[in-house]
């Protein structure tokens, strides 16, 4: 019976690329965890996927998918007063200390096409020796955890990013004080407005001009 392989992944590469080049040709299942820098995501919109880069360092809880991806990740960040949270489909992210697993498909119980010998760029796992059934059944949960996605709070504007209020038009984000916020007028002299997000209703993020932006409209 195959075993499970730990995947090497060198510091300051593409996570994507390097996941597809250190799985060769196994086919199966990866699971990741670690530090990663200058991510892209895309997530599932009305009408059309939206994608967002998020620039700097960031925890990435976990990473799943079948070799080649698509992979699902969720990634954390300290910020003010506590952390924030991100998820969607992985388009790229540069290393920076990351460790993988790949559990081959033989051992979810599926009919291997592959070569008895490891990729090259694999380890084995020897401290992993789990029996079949229980690799399948932590797989199975893990697809199912994605498949029927938690309830989240929905995301509200914070500073740097874009808001469309239904009087003032567009404006950016720059100063959030509880359920207070500073806009500045994109348009005209920059005018200085501040707002009380709580008393209006609130949708998005979508994108524009790279930022995230909120559709502030008056609650009914």
């Amino acid at each position: 019976m195959k075993s499970a392989f730990v995947l090497k992944l060198p510091d300051g590469r593409g996570l994507v690329d390097m996941l597809a080049e250190a799985a060769g040709d196994v086919r199966g299942w990866v699971q990741a965890s670690g530090v990663v820098e200058e991510v892209e995501l895309r997530v599932a919109g009305e009408g059309a996927d939206h994608r967002r880069t998020l620039r700097g360092r960031f925890a990435l809880v976990s990473l799943s998918g079948p070799t080649g991806g698509p992979y699902t990740v969720q990634l954390a960040w300290a910020a003010r007063g506590g952390f924030e949270l991100a998820a969607g489909e992985l388009v790229s992210a540069r290393t920076a200390g990351v460790r993988g697993l790949l559990i081959p498909a033989q051992i979810l119980g599926e009919e291997p096409d592959f070569e008895d010998a490891a990729p090259p760029a694999l380890e084995a796992a020897k401290a992993s020796s789990a029996p079949a059934s229980s690799w399948a059944a932590q797989a199975a949960a893990v697809a199912s955890a994605h498949a029927e996605p938690e309830d989240e709070e929905p995301e509200t504007p914070d500073r740097g990013d874009l808001v469309h209020h239904f009087a003032f038009g567009w404006c950016e984000v720059i100063m959030v004080n509880g359920e207070r916020l500073k806009l500045r007028d994109l348009k005209g002299p920059g005018r200085i407005r501040e707002i009380i997000i709580d008393v209006l209703d609130v949708a998005g993020p979508s994108e524009k001009d790279g930022k995230r932006a909120f559709k502030l409209t008056r609650r009914q």
